[in-house]
């Protein structure tokens, strides 16, 4: 969630609701998750998760991504 959520708050902040909210919030997250994963999020994390998936490990593969 804390990837996710952060991830899609940080490309698209105003889609979410008031824009310096989620932008503060991604931060937050991104943080948060960091400590759980401090390289990154692995990409197999999001396998067999359909488009979303496929779309979220394309994400993850970024060198020094969210």
């Amino acid at each position: 969630m804390l990837y996710v959520f952060g991830l899609m708050a940080h490309v698209f902040p105003w889609v979410l609701g008031d824009k310096k909210t989620w932008e503060t919030r991604s931060r937050q997250y991104r943080v948060a998750y960091r400590k759980l994963e401090p390289e990154g999020i692995r990409p197999e994390a999001f396998a067999g998760r359909g488009f979303y998936g496929d779309y979220f490990a394309d994400q993850a593969r970024v060198k020094d991504g969210y």
